[in-house]
């Protein structure tokens, strides 16, 4: 049986030890003849017309990020416990202000002239605890979810 290719250096192992590294194949150079290369025929909400396929990109979709935000409304625990949401102030749709809170130790830190009591954040839109879940969805990434099914490209990451 001969060594692999990747083996350890010289003098790492006993001299009884053989290591002999796996060799991995790859199999997708044998379905060539079965990948399908047009699947629109087989999604029935997916229009194949040539208008779709030659849309010009608005300036607004140029944009290569957007990064969307939706403040959360407080729980019923935090309304019980008398919570609010002073630290987190929406400025207009696209800035947010984060107010460090009074106890906090930014703020004693702000106030010893060592560190910030105030951040401020801009994003592609802000949606505030007015805005429920379905809302958020059909504003921000439904048409993304749409494109997706017309064969586009789109990263959609949520936190």
């Amino acid at each position: 049986m001969s060594q692999g290719i990747l083996s350890p250096p010289a003098g790492l192992l006993s001299d009884d030890d053989v290591v002999v590294s796996p060799m991995f194949e790859s199999t997708a150079a044998d379905l060539g003849s079965v990948v399908r290369k047009n699947l629109l025929s087989d999604c029935s909400v997916i229009s194949t017309s040539l208008e779709d396929k030659q849309q010009v990109p608005s300036e607004d979709s140029m944009e290569k990020v957007k990064v969307y935000l939706r403040v959360r409304p407080l729980l019923p625990s935090e309304v019980e416990r008398q919570e609010d949401q002073g630290c987190v102030r929406i400025e207009n749709v696209e800035t947010l202000i984060l107010q460090a809170p009074k106890d906090s130790f930014a703020l004693k830190s702000n106030e010893r002239g060592i560190g910030q009591a105030t951040h401020r954040f801009t994003f592609s839109q802000i949606f505030g605890p007015e805005v429920g879940q379905a809302s958020f969805f059909n504003l921000t990434v439904k048409e993304m979810v749409k494109d997706v099914l017309k064969g586009q490209n789109w990263l959609i990451y949520t936190y």
